[in-house]
C-alpha cells in the first residue's frame, strides 16, 4: 500500500464520519431509487463508502453488508471479525501466536477499504519480532530472510487461498522432509537443534539399550545406522558390527581381552595359558612376544632362550638362567653366594651385583669370578700403611664406624686406657693429619705413634714445678685427687700438729709469673708447691706465747719452735690449763740429778743453766 493510498483512504473515512449524520434522511429519500434502479457492484457503495474493499472481503460489499463489520457505535467490532476468522479465534482462545495478546482491535493493524489490491497488513515486517508468534528464530532458523519460504500456500490452513501467515503446523515437518520415515516420531528437538546443521544431532545414546562407550562415542550416527535405519539394529554381540580377526577365534565374548576404549588388548588374562606373565614380563605389550601377523602363533616359551637368545655369560653357566635370576629383573639375582668363597655378610650382603661384578665394557658380559676377595681390591686403605696386620683385625662387615670396630685397646694396644680414658670417644686422641705415612704423604687419622705423656693432652697446672710425670701423684679416675702423692715423703711431715691443716693453708693459689694458666678455655691460677716456708716462725709470726701456760722468758725467748714442737717431744701439745710458770721443765730437759730434784726452778732460772746464788 503508497502513500497516496493511504491518505486518500483517511479522507474517505473522515467523509464518512460526516455523512453518518444525515445518512438516515438520505436513506429514506432515495430507498425507492435504490430498490427500483440496482447499481452494479461497489460503483453504488462509493457513495457512502470511503473506498473499496480488499479482494479478501469484496464479497462483503454493498449497504446491506456494513453491519457484518460494522456496529452502530463502533467503526468496527473485533468479535465481528473473529466471528468469520474462526480459525484465528481459537488460537487467541488457546493463547497461541502472535495475536493472543493483542487488545487494540483488528484495524490497528489491518486497515480496510484501502482498495481491492491492499494486503491488509499496515505494518513494517523489518520491525516485526517473530519471537511474538511464541516461535522465535534461533539458530539457522535466524539466518532465512525470505517470509514465503515458510509462510507457503502450502503450509496455509485449509480453505485458504494464497499465502497467509497462520500456518497449519508449526512442527519441524511442515517445513522439513522426515528422514526416519515416522520411525522416531515427530518429536524433532529431542536429537535435533536448530543450532546446528540438521544432520549434527545431539540424540542421547545413554537413554538407549546400547549407550555408546570408549570409542564408540566418535563414531559417525552412519556408521552403525546405514541407509537410515533407527531401529532394529543388532547389537547383541561384537560381531554384530565387527569381523572376528582371530584365526582360529577366540570366542564370542569380546570382552574378555577387549575394551570399548580400542581394539588393542587391554585385559587378556594371560593366568588362564601355560605361561602366566610374571614379573617385568607382566608390563610387556602383546607384541613383544606376539608379532603383528601370528598373533595366534605357538610362541615358544620352553626356554629363556627362547626370547632372550644373547646370553650374556657366553655359556659359562649353561641354559638354565632360573638358578640364578628371576622375572623381576636381570639384576634381582637369587644366587646363593653363601655358597661360594665370599659369603655376603653385613654391608656387604644389600650391594648390588654390578658393585663386584661390573661390566668391563658396553655389551661385555659381567665379571663373575673376581681375581681376589681382598679388601684393598674394592676398598682404599684410609690409614696410609699404618697398619700391617688385614683389615679384619679391627673391621667387620657391618661397617666402618667406631661402633662397629672389634678392635680392643686393653689387650690390642700399648696404652691400655684406664679410668676416664676408657669412656672418650677415639677421635678425642686420634685426630686426622696431613704428614707422611707409611705408604706416603696425605692425610689420615693417626693411630701411631702417639705420645702418652700426660701433658700431650692435658695442661700442665703446675706450670713446671713438679715432675713431667704426672702419674707420680695422679691417676685416671680424675685430677683431684692425687692418691700417688704422700706428704710423709716429702721434706715436710705433718706429723704430728699439721695432719688436720687444709692443703690451702699451705700451698695458696697464686698466679704465675708468665700470668694465669689457660685451662679448658679459661683462665686458671696455680696452686704453689715450689718456695713453700718450712720454718715456724715463718708461718707463725703472730703467735703470742704468752698466752699459753709456758710463757717464753730468758733463754726460752729465742728458741726454735721445732725444738719443743716435735715428734720427740709430743707432751708440748697439752691444752694450757696448767698454771702460768708451772710447766714441768723434765718435759723437756733431761734431770742430771738422777731423780733427787723435782723442783727445777728452786735452783735453776730461765736464763741459762747455771745455779743461781743462793
Amino acid at each position: 500500500m503508497n502513500k497516496e493510498n493511504c491518505r486518500e483512504g483517511r479522507v474517505l473515512k473522515k467523509r464518512l464520519a460526516n455523512f453518518r449524520l444525515f445518512f438516515p434522511l438520505l436513506t429514506a429519500a432515495l430507498g425507492i431509487a435504490w430498490t427500483a434502479v440496482p447499481l452494479a457492484g461497489q460503483e453504488i457503495d462509493l457513495l457512502i463508502s470511503p473506498g473499496k474493499l480488499s479482494k479478501p472481503h469484496a464479497h462483503l460489499a454493498g449497504v446491506g453488508n456494513c453491519s457484518a463489520c460494522h456496529t452502530v457505535k463502533k467503526k468496527a467490532d473485533p468479535l465481528k471479525c473473529l466471528a468469520c476468522h474462526r480459525d484465528l479465534a481459537e488460537r487467541i482462545k488457546a493463547g497461541r501466536g502472535w495475536h493472543r495478546n493483542k487488545k487494540d482491535g483488528c484495524i490497528a493493524c489491518h486497515p480496510e477499504h484501502q482498495g481491492e489490491d491492499f494486503k491488509l497488513i499496515d505494518w513494517d515486517l523489518k520491525k516485526f519480532s517473530h519471537g511474538d508468534t511464541g516461535f522465535p528464530l534461533t539458530g539457522l532458523h535466524a539466518r532465512i530472510g525470505d517470509c514465503a519460504a515458510c509462510h507457503a500456500p502450502a503450509n496455509s490452513l485449509p480453505k485458504k487461498k494464497g499465502k497467509s501467515y497462520l500456518l497449519k503446523d508449526s512442527g519441524c515437518a511442515a517445513c522439513h522432509p522426515d528422514p526416519h520415515r515416522g520411525q522416531r516420531g515427530n518429536q524433532c528437538a529431542p536429537c535435533h537443534s536448530p543450532a546446528v546443521p540438521f544432520k549434527q544431532a545431539v540424540f542421547d545414546h545413554e537413554k538407549t539399550r546400547f549407550p555408546l562407550r570408549g570409542a564408540h562415542r566418535n563414531l559417525s550416527c552412519a556408521s552403525c545406522h546405514a541407509s537410515g535405519k533407527w531401529r532394529g539394529v543388532d547389537f547383541s554381540s561384537c560381531g554384530s558390527c565387527h569381523a572376528d580377526p582371530h584365526r582360529p577365534s577366540l570366542g564370542k565374548d569380546c570382552r574378555d581381552c577387549h575394551s570399548q576404549d580400542s581394539w588393542k588388548t587391554a585385559k587378556f588374562d594371560h593366568e588362564r595359558t601355560r605361561y602366566p606373565l610374571r614379573g617385568k614380563h607382566a608390563a610387556l605389550a602383546c607384541v613383544q612376544c606376539h608379532p603383528a601377523g601370528r598373533k595366534t602363533g605357538k610362541v615358544a616359551f620352553a626356554s629363556c632362550s627362547d626370547c632372550h637368545r644373547r646370553d650374556p655369560h657366553q655359556g659359562r653357566f649353561g641354559k638354565d638362567c632360573q638358578s640364578c635370576h628371576v622375572v623381576d629383573g636381570f639384576e634381582k639375582a637369587v644366587f646363593n653366594h653363601d655358597n661360594s668363597r665370599f659369603p655376603l655378610t653385613g654391608k656387604h650382603a644389600a650391594l648390588a651385583c654390578v658393585k663386584c661384578h661390573p661390566r668391563v665394557a658396553a655389551g661385555a658380559a659381567a665379571v663373575t669370578k673376581p681375581a681376589s676377595t681382598a679388601c684393598a681390591d674394592c676398598h682404599a686403605d684410609v690409614h696410609l700403611g699404618q697398619f700391617a696386620v688385614g683389615c679384619d683385625t679391627c673391621h667387620t662387615t657391618r661397617g666402618f664406624k667406631s661402633p662397629e670396630l672389634k678392635f680392643d685397646h686393653q689387650t690390642g694396644s700399648t696404652y691400655p686406657l684406664q679410668g676416664k680414658h676408657a669412656s672418650i670417644s677415639c677421635q678425642k686422641c686420634h685426630k686426622k693429619r696431613q704428614m707422611r705415612f707409611p705408604a706416603g704423604t696425605g692425610e689420615a687419622v693417626l693411630y701411631k705413634p702417639l705420645s702418652t705423656e700426660c701433658r700431650v693432652c692435658h695442661n700442665d697446672y703446675h706450670q713446671g714445678q713438679l715432675s713431667t710425670d704426672c702419674r707420680l701423684c695422679h691417676g685416671f679416675a680424675s685430677f683431684v685427687p692425687a692418691p700417688g702423692f704422700d706428704h710423709q715423703r716429702s721434706r715436710f711431715s705433718l706429723e704430728p700438729l699439721h695432719v688436720n691443716v687444709g692443703c690451702r693453708e699451705c700451698h695458696p693459689l697464686s698466679a704465675p709469673p708468665a700470668g694465669p694458666l689457660p685451662a679448658g678455655g679459661k683462665s686458671a691460677a696455680t696452686v704453689r708447691y715450689k718456695n713453700i716456708p718450712m720454718t715456724c716462725r715463718e708461718c707463725h709470726r703472730e703467735f703470742d706465747h704468752g698466752r699459753t701456760a709456758f710463757a717464753l722468758t730468758g733463754a726460752h725467748r729465742d728458741l726454735d719452735c721445732s725444738l719443743c714442737h716435735n715428734a720427740r717431744t709430743p707432751n708440748v701439745g697439752g691444752k694450757g690449763n696448767q698454771d702460768k710458770g708451772q710447766a714441768d721443765c723434765a718435759r723437756c730437759h733431761r734431770s742430771p740429778h738422777l731423780g733427787t730434784q723435782k723442783n727445777c726452778r728452786e735452783c735453776h732460772s730461765g736464763k741459762d743453766w747455771r745455779v743461781e746464788p743462793w
